[in-house]
C-alpha cells in the first residue's frame, strides 16, 4: 500500500514542480536539469505543431480514438519524459506535455485503459489541442506486477486477475464516503456510464452513486456530484445511442463557474445517422415533448419519471 500511494504522490509532485520550473529553466530543453528526489527526467524537447508520432509497437492505446488524426491537430508543445522511482523496485514512466504558448493554466491527467501499463498518447493529444497541459503514466505494470517489462500478452486470467484485484483494492475500491475530503474542498465529480455497456455493468455505477449521495447532505450532493447515464451507449462509446459527449468542457465549466450541469447534449459520431439527445442527471431521463424529430435533442426535456 505504501509503495502505491508514494507512487501517486510522486507523479503529482513531479507535474506540479514542472509547471513552476520554466521561469528558472528558461527553455523546454532546460527542464532536463531539474533534479528529482524520486526519479529522473529522461528527456525534454519541443515538438512542432502536428509533428508528433507515437512510438512504434505501443499497442492500441498509442492511437486510441481518432488514431493518428488527433496528433495532426496538436499544437507545438514541450514533451517531458521521466522515470519515477519512489521505491527501489519502482519503474514508473511518465509523460507531461505543455503547450509552448496559449496554455489555459489547467492540467488534465489522462487514464490509460484501466491501468493498461501503457501511456495513451491520443488521450493526451486531444486536451493539448484545446490549450490544456496533460500528464499520463504507465503505472499499472508497477502496481500489480512489480515488473517494468510486463507485457499484457502474458496475463494469466486464472491467477493474475486475483492479483490485480488485491493490488489495486485500496485505491480502486472506493467506499461510499471515500470522496468526502475531495468534496469538502470544493471538488466536482462527473460520472457517466452507457446503459448498453457489455463490459462493466451500468447498474454498478448507479448503485455506487446512490450509496455515495446517501451519506451526503442533499444540497452538497447536488453541488458536488452528478451521474449521467447514456441510453444505447456501449463501453465508453459505440452502440446505437448518441455517444459523443464533450465531458472535458462540462467538468471544466462546472469547476470554474460553480454551476452543476442540468443536462448535457450527446450526439452520434459522424459515421452514423445524425442524432442528438440530452443526457440527464440521474435519476432524470430524457422525455419526448410530443412533437418534432426524435433525432433532435431540442424536442426532449429532462424529467423524473
Amino acid at each position: 500500500m505504501f509503495r502505491k500511494k508514494v507512487g501517486i504522490i510522486s507523479i503529482t509532485a513531479f507535474s506540479l514542480v514542472l509547471f513552476a520550473l520554466p521561469a528558472v529553466a528558461g527553455t523546454c530543453e532546460g527542464l532536463t536539469s531539474l533534479a528529482l528526489a524520486d526519479g529522473k527526467i529522461t528527456s525534454a524537447s519541443l515538438v512542432e505543431a502536428g509533428q508528433f508520432t507515437p512510438p512504434v509497437g505501443g499497442g492500441p492505446m498509442m492511437g486510441g480514438p481518432g488514431a493518428l488524426a488527433v496528433f495532426k491537430n496538436a499544437p507545438s508543445f514541450c514533451r517531458v519524459t521521466a522515470t519515477l522511482t519512489p521505491t527501489a523496485d519502482s519503474d514508473i514512466k511518465v509523460e507531461v506535455w505543455m503547450p509552448s504558448e496559449n496554455w489555459n493554466g489547467k492540467l488534465v491527467g489522462t487514464g490509460n485503459g484501466v491501468w493498461a501499463g501503457t501511456i495513451s498518447y491520443s488521450a493526451m493529444a486531444e486536451p493539448l489541442s484545446r490549450g490544456y497541459a496533460t500528464v499520463a503514466t504507465s503505472y499499472f505494470r508497477d502496481v500489480v506486477f512489480n515488473d517494468p517489462e510486463w507485457d499484457f500478452k502474458s496475463f494469466d486470467y486464472d491467477k493474475d486477475l486475483k492479483a490485480a484485484y488485491e493490488a489495486g483494492s485500496d485505491i480502486l475500491d472506493v467506499p461510499s464516503d471515500g470522496f468526502s475530503r475531495f468534496f469538502q474542498r470544493g471538488g466536482k465529480l462527473l460520472l457517466s456510464h452507457g446503459w448498453a455497456d457489455g463490459l462493466i455493468p451500468a447498474s454498478n455505477t448507479v448503485e455506487f452513486y446512490k450509496s455515495m449521495i446517501e451519506t451526503m447532505d442533499p444540497k452538497k450532493a447536488s453541488d458536488s456530484v452528478r451521474l449521467f447515464m447514456l441510453p444505447g451507449v456501449s463501453h465508453c462509446a459505440g452502440g446505437d445511442g448518441p455517444s459523443a459527449v464533450d465531458m472535458l468542457s462540462v467538468i471544466d465549466a462546472w469547476a470554474s463557474k460553480g454551476k452543476a450541469p442540468d443536462s448535457i447534449i450527446a450526439s452520434r459520431p459522424s459515421n452514423q445517422e445524425p442524432m442528438t439527445r440530452p443526457i440527464c442527471p440521474y435519476p432524470q431521463i430524457p422525455v419526448y415533448k410530443g412533437s418534432g424529430s426524435t433525432d433532435d435533442a431540442a424536442n426532449f426535456v429532462c424529467e423524473l419519471k
